[in-house]
């Protein structure tokens, strides 16, 4: 009877997961692929308040639930972004969504769908900062070690792989997306995904 009953929900969470997992993969693909390391080390690296407030705002308009959000913040964080920002738009994200706002204005009313929206992203302010006071060893980017960093030179790598072509990139992002992310965080989204179906 229980194992049935889990089946069932792992699968039911399993179906309405999948679209938003497939958005958050594709974008962290194009993430790893167009967004230059150093770009995301000046806006989103550091201590500072400033990589909290942008992730803030990217995750108040980004267009994913919290399982998509997952990916995203892996690739951030791999291109080396602080812990301040990944849990500010961890934070953000889910709740600041149009479809989960209009769910909330539906259930609760409008007032309270801008009370939820203004305090999640405090929370996600308050987060970050906190998270950046976190002393979090790092030890270089997480990124494969075939990557470089484009920053203070470039190197012939960073060159070749901007001048590729369009299918070149393309088969670049869907491997990250669906092959390479799948094997980093998928244990863990199964993981998470059985939690919610035993519960």
């Amino acid at each position: 009877m229980f194992l049935s009953r889990f089946g069932a929900s792992f699968l039911h969470y399993l179906a309405v997961t999948v679209p938003a997992l497939f958005v958050g993969f594709i974008l962290s693909g194009v993430i790893h692929e167009f967004v230059p390391d150093e770009w995301i080390e000046k806006h989103l690296g550091g201590r500072g308040m400033k990589g909290v407030f942008w992730s803030t705002l990217a995750g108040t308009f980004a267009p994913v639930c919290c399982w998509g959000a997952l990916p995203i913040a892996v690739s951030f964080r791999r291109k080396g972004a602080s812990l301040g920002p990944i849990l500010a738009v961890l934070i953000v994200t889910p709740a600041t969504s149009v479809n989960a706002l209009i769910v909330t204005a539906g259930l609760l009313g409008i007032k309270f769908a801008a009370f939820l929206f203004f305090t999640v992203i405090l929370m996600g302010l308050a987060a970050g900062f906190i998270g950046n006071r976190i002393p979090v060893r790092r030890s270089g980017k997480i990124s494969a070690p075939a990557e470089c960093i484009c920053g203070e030179k470039k190197c012939s790598h960073c060159a070749a792989k901007a001048q590729r072509g369009f299918l070149s990139r393309m088969k670049s992002i869907l491997k990250y997306a669906f092959i390479d992310m799948p094997k980093d965080i998928g244990k863990e989204i199964l993981l998470g995904l059985g939690l919610a179906a035993a519960v």
